[in-house]
């Protein structure tokens, strides 16, 4: 399974449907999807935020099928419909199969924050719960990787020479800067706050892959994988239009990191970032591990400098719409 440091290690705990439902072979056996396929979910993942966008994105899918709430319902005839927004039995997360011009498609929330996405991308991309070849009604795919494409909001930056970017922009992220605390946990434990620390960061961080390097800053940086960028930008150049752009993404721990708007200027203008959010580098991470291609498309719905924020839902969930119709568009130009 996942890799560090010579280790083999396989997820930690059970945390989704999915994992749960793997020890539940009479169950997922009546499960679609599951049932052709050991179980397992499709190798294309999109990553959101929060069980709303999972819903967002099942209307738009043929077929969807609903993991926690499928599975409660068949393993417990006498379970109420008005109960199943609720089904700890099968894990903590919303989780949707369906498809998109007859493509398979794993739909999940991460939850906020790079501690919960590190635990469920590191859960999902196991070879135990997805896989590369799947059988969708009588057809086959066939992936040399696994895929996720995170699908989320983020706050926009502009600063001078570049073009400028709005309240409901959709960014396509061409590579990450940072790494968050659960990154350096996991590639360090816990030894992390002796005074050559950092060093032992970079030399690890740098070994995973020649996309994982350290900017003239010292920041932390990785590439998103070439041809989910590319696929991408097809999509966000047919549906979006002028509010479509591209750039790199800074990965922060904290939200209150935008209260110092300095480095992110900074980034602006040395390593072409244009967004901030909390789970890219994470996603990067775990991508690495498992042997998946990964990139992002965010809506934009703060901007910095200054304190522009989205107040109006309905802008909001526009600008989220046009997002989720680029990542799926986007699943089609790959696939």
């Amino acid at each position: 399974m996942s890799k560090l440091d010579g280790e083999t290690q396989d997820f930690l705990g059970r945390h989704t449907a999915l994992s749960l439902l793997n020890q539940k072979p009479r169950v997922w056996h009546r499960i679609p999807y599951l049932k052709d396929n050991e179980g397992r979910a499709p190798p294309i993942v999109l990553a959101v935020g929060d069980r709303r966008r999972v819903y967002t994105i099942a209307r738009k899918l043929r077929n969807p099928i609903l993991l926690p709430e499928t599975a409660a319902k068949l393993s417990n005839r006498k379970l109420q419909t008005k109960n199943l927004p609720s089904t700890a039995e099968f894990g903590r997360i919303a989780m949707v199969i369906g498809t998109i011009a007859s493509i398979p498609v794993l739909v999940l929330e991460t939850q906020m924050g790079s501690s919960a996405t590190q635990i469920i991308m590191n859960e999902i991309l196991s070879d135990k719960l997805t896989s590369n070849e799947y059988r969708v009604r009588g057809k086959r795919i066939s992936l040399p990787n696994k895929i996720v494409i995170r699908i989320g909001t983020a706050g926009g930056i502009n600063c001078g020479g570049m073009p400028p970017i709005q309240l409901g922009d959709v960014v396509n992220a061409t590579h990450s800067i940072g790494a968050t605390g659960a990154i350096m946990q996991s590639l360090l434990r816990l030894d992390f706050w002796h005074p050559e620390a950092y060093e032992e960061f970079r030399s690890k961080w740098t070994s995973l892959s020649p996309d994982f390097t350290i900017t003239a800053g010292n920041h932390p940086r990785v590439e998103c994988s070439r041809d989910v960028v590319d696929a991408i930008e097809l999509a966000g150049s047919r549906i979006a239009k002028a509010a479509y752009q591209k750039g790199g993404n800074v990965t922060k721990d904290s939200l209150y990191a935008e209260l110092s708007t300095d480095i992110f200027l900074h980034l602006c203008q040395t390593e072409n970032c244009r967004t901030t959010e909390m789970e890219l580098s994470t996603i990067a991470v775990a991508a690495h591990i498992h042997e998946t291609s990964f990139g992002m498309v965010s809506a934009v719905v703060g901007v910095l400098p200054g304190s522009s924020f989205v107040e109006d839902e309905k802008m909001k969930r526009m600008a989220e719409d046009k997002a989720l119709q680029v990542g799926l568009d986007a699943v089609k130009c790959l696939i």
